[in-house]
C-alpha cells in the first residue's frame, strides 16, 4: 500500500456546512473554576469546551454594537 492519497482526495465530495473553527489554546483559569465548569457540563450533558464556546459565544454576542462593530471594535465582516 503507498502512502499517495491523492486519488482519493480527488474522488472525495467536498461537503460544505457550518463548523465551528477549531482552535487549540490553554486557558489558564484556577482550578476551582475549572471544576464547577465540569460539574454544570456534565449536568447538561455536554462537555466542559462545548459549555465554555456557548458561554464565550453568548458573551460576544451580547456584547456586539447594533453598528455592526465587534467587541474588538473592529468592523465585523458580513
Amino acid at each position: 500500500m503507498g502512502n499517495d492519497l491523492s486519488e482519493l482526495f480527488a474522488q472525495a465530495e467536498v461537503v460544505r456546512e457550518r463548523r465551528p473553527a477549531k482552535m487549540v489554546t490553554t486557558l489558564g483559569i484556577d482550578l476551582d473554576i475549572q471544576v464547577e465548569l465540569e460539574r454544570a457540563a456534565a449536568a447538561r450533558g455536554i462537555g466542559a469546551s462545548t459549555l465554555m464556546r456557548q458561554i464565550i459565544e453568548e458573551w460576544v454576542t451580547a456584547r456586539r454594537s447594533p453598528a455592526g462593530r465587534s467587541v474588538t471594535g473592529e468592523a465585523e465582516k458580513p
